[in-house]
Formats: structure tokens, C-alpha cells, sequence
């Protein structure tokens, strides 16, 4: 990686990570004052089980595609294992945790808010990375592009890789942020407990 791909990379890492930082912050702060209009208590729950589901999926995801990136993004084009069928798994785990963690609250309206704003972000980070892959690996990078989508699964490029460097510390790190998904679990439900208390006012009713 040159020092110029290094230096452009970087301020996009700290960049996606004080804006996810400030919306999971926003979204936290609405939370208490709304409450999904869903009549059935068990529907409820169902949607908190299948948000819990989801968020296992990412998080392991997440791991598993650390396994193999293992922090070499800017300085080798890995288009093996999850990389060989979407240019970025990682993020794609991420979208799947978050659609989870949103769910903690009962709403898919509230749960599909919160996953389009991290997209946001994350598309902002990938597009920027993009230009600094293209940079970087040129030709390689280019033909990398068109044989495998930014976001959606190719599954039919699958390509293997029979042994894989693995960065433990990265990721162990890895592991640990994903369940910070799962602090939102006990959020959630003493937010539900205090509405239900009526301490907690409920200022926006979701539809769904």
C-alpha cells in the first residue's frame, strides 16, 4: 500500500466510526419515546427472537470474514472465501446485525430505519475505499469489480483458499465489537418495561 492509498484510507475508517458512532446515539435517545402499534404480544416477541437470530448471524459473520481480510484490505486484493462472492461481506454482516438489533424494539418500520442509516454510512466508507482499491490494484481490482457485486452474493464465484493468514488480535476485536449488538437486548427491554410502567412517554406511535 503507498502512503498516499494509506493516508485516504484512514480518515475514512475514523470517519465511518464517529457517524455509525452518532446515529446508533440518535437512534438510542428516540427509542424510549416510540412504540410499535403491533396488537399481538406475541408478534412482539417473535420479532425480538428472529432480531436475535440475526444479530449471531452477523456477528459470526463479521468473525468469519475477519478471518480472511485480516486487516489487508489496502495491501492485498483478497477475493477468496466470503470476498469472492461480495466485495464487502463484512459490511453485508454488519446491515444483518443491525436490521437485528433494530428489531429489539418490536417495529420492522423502526428496524428498517436504523439499518438504512448504517447503509448510509457504510456506503459513504465503501465508495471511498473503492477509489483507493482502484488506485491501488488497478486492472486486478477492476476485473475483481466486475465479476463480483459491491453489495449482493455471487454465489456461483465462489473461491476457496486452503489456508488463510488470521490476524488474531483483529480478529478477537472483531468479536467483541459485534456483541456490542447485543447491549441493545436489555435496552430495548427496559424500555418496553418503563412504557408499560407509563414512565416512559410514547410520543410516536410506529405502524408496524
Amino acid at each position: 500500500m503507498t502512503a498516499r492509498d494509506e493516508t485516504a484510507a484512514r480518515p475514512t475508517q475514523r470517519g465511518r466510526k464517529i457517524a455509525l458512532r452518532l446515529l446508533i446515539a440518535s437512534l438510542l435517545l428516540g427509542m424510549p419515546f416510540m412504540r410499535s402499534s403491533f396488537p399481538h404480544e406475541e408478534l412482539h416477541e417473535t420479532l425480538e427472537s428472529v432480531g436475535m437470530l440475526l444479530i449471531l448471524i452477523g456477528i459470526l459473520g463479521r468473525a468469519w470474514c475477519t478471518m480472511h481480510i485480516g486487516g489487508q484490505k489496502f495491501t492485498e486484493l483478497v477475493d477468496y472465501g466470503p470476498f469472492s462472492i461480495s466485495r464487502n461481506p463484512l459490511y453485508v454482516f454488519s446491515l444483518i446485525a443491525a436490521f437485528g438489533a433494530g428489531l429489539q424494539t418490536g417495529s420492522i418500520l423502526f428496524a428498517l430505519i436504523a439499518t438504512c442509516g448504517v447503509w448510509l454510512v457504510i456506503d459513504l466508507t465503501v465508495r471511498r475505499e473503492e477509489a483507493a482499491l482502484s488506485g491501488r490494484f488497478a486492472d486486478a481490482y477492476a476485473a475483481y469489480c466486475a465479476r463480483t457485486p459491491r453489495y449482493g452474493l455471487r454465489l456461483s464465484s465462489w473461491r476457496p483458499q486452503n489456508t488463510i493468514p488470521v490476524n488474531m488480535p483483529l480478529f478477537y476485536k472483531t468479536i467483541v465489537d459485534g456483541f456490542l449488538f447485543f447491549l441493545i437486548v436489555p435496552v430495548a427491554e427496559l424500555i418496553d418495561w418503563l412504557q408499560e410502567l407509563g414512565h416512559l412517554p410514547v410520543l410516536l406511535k410506529l405502524p408496524f
